[in-house]
């Protein structure tokens, strides 16, 4: 019995067709640049735009961890190759913004709300930390969040 494949497991598209039609989205939207990026130790691919809110520019990084390829059953080969894993993270990104962004756009729900977790910190000084991993080690120490807010007691953490 074959396994069900994961969402954008059989994609076709190429990562430099998926990532020129997230340029277009982010450019659509009124981002102000964006960055494509690869951990070549860890196969991460990590996503990074700017959009500037309220004369602030406001930096977002998404990083996906692909699926592990999968072999054949029997023989040689991959059923899902670490290639085609990399073009399922991309499609899937595309996808993701493609959604959110058309929310935001109509009002459905706001832009920050969306990818306040994926806010990075403060890259113009190098601390390239989404919130979100900012607060996990407080959330993981049983640290309310809002007395690690308030007390300043969030971890510093490395930078990317």
């Amino acid at each position: 019995m074959a396994a069900t494949p994961t969402p954008y497991e059989q994609t076709s598209v190429s990562v430099a067709r998926s990532q020129e039609q997230i340029s277009k989205l982010l450019r659509a939207f009124g981002c102000s640049g964006v960055q494509f990026d690869q951990d070549f130790e860890t196969g991460q691919c990590i996503l990074r735009f700017g959009i500037r809110k309220e004369q602030q520019l406001q930096v977002v990084r998404l990083e996906v961890q692909p699926l592990p390829p999968v072999k054949l059953l029997r023989g040689k080969g991959w059923r899902v190759s670490a290639e085609q894993r990399e073009r399922q993270v991309w499609r899937g990104l595309h996808h993701y913004l493609e959604g959110n962004l058309k929310a935001a756009e109509f009002g459905l729900v706001r832009f920050e709300d969306i990818f306040l977790a994926h806010f990075e910190l403060d890259p113009g000084n190098g601390d390239n930390r989404t919130l979100s991993q900012a607060l996990r080690p407080a959330l993981e120490a049983g640290i309310p969040l809002i007395d690690a807010i308030s007390r300043k007691q969030l971890p510093a953490g490395p930078t990317s």
